[in-house]
């Protein structure tokens, strides 16, 4: 059995993956708890650990090793791209020695890699392909996306979830879990509205072809409303649901204030995905989807935004469910990070030890 463990600002999730022959893959749970064990810079606050024994607990875990959902904004996701001479027929040769290539640069001794798997191919840095073996071409382009967390974030985790008498056994990143959920079986792009970012992530053939993040969700929204209308952080958080419902322009100077902020999301959206290359239809998930109000507001900014996604919205349990997808390979290709151990590390680093304990 397999725990996959989901800390956030406002819950503590645990959900139980089967990995016994007959039932491999099947979910038990979600257990979630109504308190959150982040704080909003992305880092378990100090009362993680509790939160985290407790969720556990809850959950029925019966051994000390977890899998951690991390949050999507401490990942970091970049296409490294490499150029191969060929000067005729593209061989398995040359796409080793790009991969060999890759792999030289992504490593480093201060960043775990979560995901490392090709986008796409292009021959003589024109011709985009799907499979380049067996054409011919001068030079051959191998198109990597890349997702890594900084070794030291990965560190305070670790000393949370040891507090709480666990384990941390592998990590799987927010942007393939989100791939995974809204595409299991077909390829496109989403914008998941979360609480405190939104994540854009397009897929292709079960790959992450793109991703990226934007430091503003649903947070900002009710923050907004807490500030100008000097509300608690429940009835701004009902107001805002009101109003997203919608049109634009409405509810005087409480709507101005939320239409702005949208209208700053909805901006910052689009340049998203002019800087990743996506230009195919989005929808729209989590907390934005079926929004009237935000529909309106970014119809002259992301004209192929759908808020009216055809699947169930994308919640918390969609999250680890497609969490759950990508670790047991029925989505994609799921491998433990990836790292080079630091050059000074010191006998007495935590997260040393855990690495060369665990991978």
């Amino acid at each position: 059995m397999t725990v996959l463990l989901h800390l956030a600002e406002t819950s503590t999730s645990a959900l139980r993956i089967r990995t016994e022959r007959r039932s491999a893959g099947t979910t038990v749970g979600p257990f979630s708890l109504s308190r959150g064990a982040l704080g909003q810079d992305g880092n378990p606050h100090e009362g993680a650990a509790d939160l985290i024994a407790e969720v556990l607990e809850k959950a029925g875990a019966r051994s000390p090793g977890v899998t951690l959902l991390l949050p999507a904004r401490i990942v970091r996701c970049r296409t490294v791209s490499v150029d191969v001479p060929v000067n005729g027929t593209v061989r398995d040769t040359h796409i080793d020695a790009a991969f060999r290539a890759i792999k030289t640069e992504t490593e480093q001794p201060s960043v775990a890699v979560l995901y490392r798997q090709p986008s796409h191919y292009t021959l003589d840095r024109e011709r985009k392909v799907a499979d380049p073996l067996g054409q011919r071409a001068r030079v051959v382009s191998v198109h990597v996306t890349v997702l890594s967390v900084p070794v030291k974030r990965l560190a305070a985790f670790e000393v949370a979830i040891s507090a709480a008498g666990a384990r941390l056994d592998d990590v799987v990143s927010t942007q393939a879990s989100i791939g995974a959920a809204a595409f299991t079986r077909h390829d496109g792009a989403t914008l998941y509205v979360g609480h405190g970012e939104t994540v854009l992530c397009s897929v292709q053939d079960q790959r992450l072809v793109s991703a990226g993040t934007i430091p503003l969700g649903c947070r900002h929204l009710i923050g907004d409303i807490m500030r100008v209308c000097g509300l608690s952080a429940v009835e701004a958080r009902a107001m805002v649901s009101r109003l997203l419902r919608e049109e634009k322009g409405t509810e005087g100077l409480p709507g101005e204030v939320l239409d702005a902020r949208l209208q700053e999301m909805g901006e910052r959206a689009a340049e998203l995905c002019h800087r990743t290359h996506i230009r195919q239809p989005l929808s729209v998930a989590g907390g934005l989807t079926r929004s009237v109000r935000a529909a309106e507001i970014w119809a002259d900014v992301i004209p192929a935004a759908d808020f009216a996604m055809a699947s169930a919205p994308l919640d918390e349990a969609g999250l680890l469910l497609g969490a759950s997808t990508v670790l047991t390979n029925a989505w994609g290709l799921h491998e433990r990070p990836h790292w080079s151990p630091a050059a000074n590390a010191q006998p007495g680093n935590e997260i040393v030890k855990w690495l060369q304990a665990h991978f």
